[in-house]
């Protein structure tokens, strides 16, 4: 059985599973003797736009628990390309 010292996550943050899965991450980084880094992979500045309040304070939080941020694009959705820059994420 292989054994692990470091596992690496990525998240691109979307409102559902995202950001469940990294709720879920968050709750493991402490359980386990292992080093879990958690990276969201987001593809533009504004992605919580059109989000309720609430799931703007969670995003946010979630974003500031996370041990790195990669912006694919440093631009709004629109000017990032729209459905291209979620592509380029992926």
């Amino acid at each position: 059985m292989a054994t692990h010292k470091r596992i690496q996550f990525y998240s691109g943050m979307a409102l559902g599973v995202d950001t469940a899965a990294v709720e879920i991450i968050l709750g493991l980084k402490d359980k386990y003797p292992i080093e879990i880094n958690l990276t969201a992979a987001v593809h533009c500045i504004n992605l919580d736009a059109k989000w309720n309040n609430l799931d703007k304070q969670k995003y946010h939080w979630l974003l500031s628990q996370c041990d790195a941020i990669k912006f694919v694009s440093n631009l709004p959705y629109q000017e990032a390309g729209g459905i291209k820059c979620l592509n380029a994420r992926n």
